[in-house]
């Protein structure tokens, strides 16, 4: 059997869900064709709260905190006809972090994603880019689903859907014309293989 990817334990993996906020740098390059601007993207997702099917999770004494690291690629669209632009992720791969200590998760002056505070760090799971697609909301945030994949161990483990959503608060720019996400409403929901 393979490990939990949360408790560490020789169990099945289970089904659970992670509430999360999100600290992001986003950059874009030149535009290969009209209309379309590639991008990278490289962030935290601190986890603010697991629960593993209705229980709400301690951490305590085993770690004192997680979160997921990613770093992705994509294409962000724009609409001559006005529609709200689209994001579509090509690429995409991610760590869920256990650590013990008080992480803080800020940004640079550059708007570069840093946690600080933390030791002891235990990559728990990883997984890459099934799908992934975001868009503008009429208020000028972002909202979207990223659908990827989980091993843990080495092993295929099931998948991990985050669902994403920022306010137009939550964004800011960077002296180069990158974009700086913080905060937001993040839900990831992982579907261990044996289940449905």
């Amino acid at each position: 059997m393979a490990k939990s990817p949360i408790l560490g334990t020789d169990q099945q993996p289970t089904p659970f869900n992670m509430s999360m906020s999100d600290d992001a740098l986003v950059t874009f390059g030149m535009p290969v064709v009209p209309g379309a601007l590639p991008f990278t993207d490289v962030g935290y997702m601190p986890v603010n709260m697991l629960t593993i099917g209705s229980t709400l999770q301690d951490l305590k004494g085993k770690l004192d905190g997680l979160f997921i690291d990613y770093t992705a690629k994509g294409v962000q669209h724009f609409y001559t006809n006005g529609a709200p632009p689209t994001i579509d992720y090509t690429d995409l791969k991610y760590r869920i972090m256990g650590y013990k200590g008080d992480a803080i998760f800020t940004h640079a002056a550059d708007g570069t994603p840093m946690v600080s505070d933390i030791k002891h760090l235990t990559v728990l799971a990883k997984g890459d880019l099934i799908t992934g697609s975001l868009g503008f909301t009429p208020n000028g945030g972002i909202a979207g689903q990223i659908h990827t994949s989980m091993q843990i161990n080495g092993q295929a483990a099931g998948t991990l859907d985050i669902q994403v959503a920022h306010e137009a608060h939550d964004i800011g720019f960077t002296a180069t014309g990158g974009l700086t996400l913080s905060d937001g409403k993040l839900v990831a929901t992982f579907i261990p293989l044996n289940v449905g």
